[in-house]
């Protein structure tokens, strides 16, 4: 479908019969592919059956989703993700009524074999999002890890601590992103709480889990207190 004369009516059934499709998608689907330059590139020759789509507007409307978050540069998309947006469609369509593809929407499943076969329909795939990426340099680490070796030698296990300083970026979106390309990362929003997890050599003592946040009394506590949940919690200004 190279032929830029083509008219929209013809584009529309050669996408039904090429995407095996109950019926013509409808005009606004057609341009949110052609805007993004998949048209061609959906159809998967490797499979000998292409499985049609019992409920094309349903899948339209995901797709178009799944668009506006590459656009948007958010790698929210997922199977789960997916499955829950699928829902949402299929709720909204059924209150609508104002299609005919009721029957095919009650008995939509959302298994794993219609996610597969929807991803496989438009090219679609889990790809890394690309930016932002850092590591850490090998040698710094092998020389410490020496240096730790010697100062400890004369220690007992039991007597040998470590604490475990990490941070949990509760507001960070997903490394991985189910999309037709690669997608940019955006800057990444970092909000963390500290975690620290301390534990003797031999193992014999653990000791409970420290969190630090910002709020002096965190809402999501709710009516319990820290002990009750079995761990020490304390408050900074950058957490």
């Amino acid at each position: 479908m190279a032929n830029p004369d083509v008219k929209g009516i013809e584009l529309r059934k050669w996408a039904r019969k090429t995407f095996s499709l109950l019926r013509d998608p409808p005009k606004s689907s057609m341009s949110a592919w052609l805007s993004t330059t998949v048209a061609t590139e959906c159809t998967q020759t490797a499979y000998k059956t292409l499985h049609r789509a019992h409920a094309p507007t349903l899948e339209s409307k995901l797709l178009q989703w799944i668009r506006k978050c590459e656009e948007w540069s958010v790698p929210i998309v997922s199977g789960p993700t997916m499955r829950v947006k699928a829902k949402q469609i299929r709720d909204q369509m059924l209150a609508r009524n104002d299609h005919d593809e009721h029957s095919q929407l009650l008995r939509l499943k959302f298994s794993n074999g219609w996610l597969h076969r929807f991803k496989t329909r438009f090219g679609l795939k889990s790809r890394r999002v690309y930016g932002e990426a850092a590591s850490a340099r090998e040698r710094s680490v092998d020389e410490g890890r020496r240096n730790l070796l010697t100062i400890t030698a004369g220690y007992d296990k039991r007597d040998i601590y470590n604490l475990d300083e990490t941070a949990y970026f509760y507001c960070a979106t997903p490394s991985k992103a189910v999309c037709t390309k690669g997608m940019p990362g955006r800057k990444k929003v970092k909000k963390w709480i500290t975690v620290a997890v301390t534990s003797n050599a031999d193992g014999s003592s653990k000791w409970p889990l420290l969190l630090i946040g910002t709020a002096k009394k965190p809402r999501c506590f709710g009516p319990a207190t820290v002990s009750d949940m079995g761990v020490v919690y304390a408050a900074s200004k950058k957490g």
